[in-house]
């Protein structure tokens, strides 16, 4: 082969499993390997990989899967966390069906939850995600997605409110896992305990709960408009405090939970380390209103979204992808807070 030549690699791959539910969930992973054979200065075989357009030392090399840039040296790492990653959804969708806790009881095993299995999570990682979906499915195994939307629904038919910017939805607890997960391990965000969380639309408050379980924030904060919404939030933290904390580290524990009800546009997240929203039906005035809080963020600031970015310039999309949720698939946007 000689030097600058390019192949690729092109590979696709489907995992069918199901929920706890029945649902199917599928997910696919597409991915192109662009390598080019090199030599300049280094021993004869070195090649350089892009890789989702990222290079050996985080920099971006190109936009989206193959990108259009080049890579200092084989970074022989990333294909096997990718494979890392697909492994870990194919066992966290083991975990939802249930098949795991079928099997230990077919093994013998005693599927309880105790203290001593969740004292020592330590920092978020793919491996600890399925370990912390236990305490979550424990949390809100009372109060199903459709308490939730029943909850909406009446309170916006009884007050005649047709914005679609209130329409109901729930997170993938795995699939937000894994955007927290990006954000602490991928781009560096998080690496100490503390700071504060806020989920803007907070619904029935599963988001900032799952948050809390995710990294050991001083605070989470969820603001909700419903009222409907709002108490279902408490009574799932009444359940959190009652059940959930007294499984926790003593850190993780500390970690204050508050709801509010009011309007997230005229209330101040101006101190939020890392901000979330549902905003899959958002529409473009929501966004603008809400960007417009977010630019009053400090630099640095971390902000999940679901199926729209934020429209600001001072915010960067650091990656987009799509995530099964309640309703089916959204673009998870990581963004941080540039300038």
């Amino acid at each position: 082969m000689l030097v600058g030549e390019r192949f690729f690699i092109i590979y696709n791959i489907i995992i069918i499993s199901k929920n706890a539910t029945g649902e199917a969930l599928i997910d696919t992973v597409n991915q192109v390997r662009i390598f080019t054979y090199q030599n300049p200065g280094k021993p004869r075989g070195k090649m350089s990989a892009i890789i989702n357009g990222i290079d050996n030392d985080g920099v971006k090399s190109g936009e989206g899967n193959g990108g259009n840039g080049e890579a200092s040296g084989l970074n022989v790492t990333t294909m096997a966390n990718e494979v890392s990653t697909l492994s870990m959804k194919m066992a966290m969708n083991k975990i939802e069906s249930g098949a795991d806790i079928k099997e230990d009881n077919a093994n013998g095993k005693d599927d309880e939850i105790t203290t001593e299995s969740f004292h020592d999570m330590g920092k978020l990682t793919l491996e600890s995600i399925p370990k912390r979906y236990k305490l979550y499915e424990l949390l809100v195994k009372d109060h199903p997605t459709s308490k939730g939307k029943n909850a909406s629904t009446s309170e916006r038919l009884a007050k005649n409110d047709q914005r679609s910017t209130l329409v109901y939805g729930e997170i993938s607890f795995n699939s937000f896992a894994v955007a927290m997960e990006k954000v602490i391990n991928k781009y560096g965000g998080l690496q100490e305990s503390g700071g504060i969380f806020y989920d803007i639309g907070s619904g029935t408050g599963k988001p900032a709960l799952a948050a809390a379980l995710l990294h050991d924030f001083d605070e989470v904060i969820g603001i909700e408009i419903l009222d409907g919404l709002y108490r279902i939030s408490l009574e799932i933290q009444g359940v959190w405090e009652k059940k959930i904390v007294p499984l926790l580290s003593d850190k993780k524990a500390q970690t204050k939970i508050k709801f509010t009800r009011g309007d997230a546009t005229l209330i101040d997240w101006s101190d939020a380390t890392c901000v979330f929203a549902n905003s899959t039906c958002f529409d473009d005035a929501l966004m603008k209103s809400l960007a417009k809080k977010a630019d009053e963020c400090k630099v640095g600031t971390f902000c999940i979204t679901f199926t729209r970015k934020l429209p600001s310039e001072k915010w960067e999309v650091l990656e987009h992808e799509s995530h099964p949720m309640s309703w089916g698939h959204a673009t998870v946007f990581i963004h941080r807070k540039s300038s």
